[in-house]
């Protein structure tokens, strides 16, 4: 069969190269304070109980049935993780309740052979065994099977930080590919209100470079560990008709696709500007594609500070298509790695310079931190965006609060709202490595019932559930009639 797989080299090393770039401009400072980091816990878990109250406003589309059944909803969501033994399992528990006792709970255990054990007592005798590949394949088709559709299982066994290892690799690999730059005189350049001398140093990457550098990216794939990995468990079983992948290993495969990938870069050039200020500091960069010398797109962005303030523009050209320019402004204060201030989206109105911008999002944030909190972040202090679609549209303000609760480490109270139409008031706390008990004998131990098909599913909704999802459905303040069951309870 003949190759389909196509291979835009030339746009992937082009972005690659503006990631990299993006990583070196500072960017708006408060965003360092939600940021979420690779944090090895492998034993963790958290309890959430969240409260839903109805403040009276209506909603577009949205039944006043269905608000008054969320009115006083409460919920409360456990979930806990155990990848310490030889068996990892993943738990999680969602009870529903309006008043006193949970009308109805959802406890569900996720093991790596891909299958899901639910448990939910007020409908069903016994638990549910989902075997979660073979319902996928069924609902999506015959496609997913013939295509090597990687299951439930496979991504799995993915490892994440072999993969991380790789895109480290790959920005080692273009690092050391940067051509040496041709260093011109400062220019003032403009974001919103601010302006700053910055001294451009430009990158060329003529045609054989880049077919050097995407050489050197893919010899190092051809060995990377990570790479390697998902070419076995991803690319390989579905690509398994491709002639450049069937019955290839990972080193042939890249073998084969080598020069077509390398001759994508012919009459093929990169223009890389690097934009820094008088210590060094990058501020932005100009990244130019360009076939033949005539540029075919063009990626800016660029980020200025000064007195706590940021301004952060990102524009997008191409020869067919109006420019795209988009602006985050900032402006905040800091103090015990905790930020305080304003900050606004905005879109240009029109592709020419010195349009005036219209505000696309704008919103405030007050004693904003992150901490540890399982194998994540939470999020402190208090945040409100107001998101401002348009007419006919009204605009639209989430709030956002959190703080700890003093002399109960790991333990957080807050709130989210959508401002004037509902609250959910959170209780978030953390459960430790050594409370993490996942009731796995109790929930395996039960009598189940296999659901691999959707006949399968079927079978489950008999007379009598249906009468016993009515109760549940009462509790939680639904009112409807369901026809009566034909057994006997």
């Amino acid at each position: 069969m003949k190759s389909t797989m196509k291979f835009p080299v030339r746009t992937i090393m082009a972005v690659l190269l503006a990631v990299v770039m993006l990583l070196g401009v500072s960017v708006v400072k408060p965003v360092e304070a939600i940021s979420v980091g690779p944090i090895p816990v492998l034993k963790h878990g958290s309890e959430v109980t969240a409260k839903i109250n109805i403040l009276g406003s209506t909603v577009a589309q949205v039944p006043d049935q269905v608000m008054d059944i969320l009115d006083n909803l409460t919920l409360h969501i456990k979930q806990m993780s155990d990848k310490e033994g030889e068996t990892p399992y993943d738990y999680f528990s969602l009870a529903l309740a309006r008043e006193g006792d949970p009308a109805v709970t959802v406890s569900a255990l996720m093991s790596e052979d891909g299958s899901v054990v639910v448990d939910i007592p007020e409908l069903f005798d016994t638990t549910i065994t989902l075997k979660v590949d073979e319902l996928i394949k069924e609902l999506f088709g015959q496609m997913l099977s013939q295509e090597g559709f990687p299951s439930l299982a496979t991504l799995q066994k993915l490892d994440v930080t072999s993969f991380m290892h790789t895109l480290t690799g790959v920005g080692q690999v273009l690092s050391e590919n940067v051509p040496e730059g041709v260093a011109g005189t400062a220019e003032t350049f403009n974001v919103e209100n601010l302006s700053a001398e910055l001294v451009p140093t430009t990158h060329t990457y003529e045609s054989a470079d880049l077919q050097k550098l995407t050489t050197d990216v893919l010899e190092f794939l051809k060995t990377d560990p990570g790479f390697g990995q998902i070419y076995e468990l991803i690319i390989a079983p579905m690509n398994a008709q491709d002639e450049n992948i069937a019955g290839k290993t990972v080193a042939e495969f890249i073998d084969k696709i080598k020069e077509d990938a390398v001759n994508n870069f012919a009459n093929k050039s990169i223009v890389a500007v690097i934009l820094a200020d008088a210590e060094g500091i990058t501020r932005g960069f100009d990244v130019k594609l360009q076939t033949e010398g005539e540029s075919d797109t063009e990626i800016v962005a660029i980020s200025l500070a000064e007195d706590n303030v940021t301004e952060t523009e990102l524009k997008i050209m191409s020869p067919n298509a109006e420019m795209s320019r988009v602006l985050l402004v900032s402006n905040y204060d800091a103090e015990a790695n905790a930020y305080s201030g304003t900050m606004s989206v905005k879109m240009h109105a029109s592709s020419e310079p010195g349009a005036p911008t219209k505000d696309l999002i704008v919103g405030t944030f007050d004693k904003l931190s992150s901490v540890p909190f399982g194998a994540s972040l939470i999020t402190l202090g208090d945040v409100s965006l107001t998101i401002e679609p348009g007419a006919p549209m009204d605009p639209i303000t989430l709030l956002y609060s959190m703080e700890g609760v003093d002399g109960d480490d790991g333990h957080y109270q807050g709130s989210f709202a959508l401002k004037d139409v509902a609250e959910v008031a959170l209780d978030v706390k953390e459960i430790k490595a050594d409370g993490v008990e996942i009731p796995v004998q109790a929930l395996t131990s039960k009598e189940t019932k296999e659901i691999a098909s959707m006949n399968d599913l079927q079978t489950l909704v008999t007379p009598e559930v249906q009468q016993r999802l009515l109760k549940v459905l009462e509790a939680l303040g639904f009112s409807f009639e369901m026809p009566p069951s034909t057994t006997t309870p």
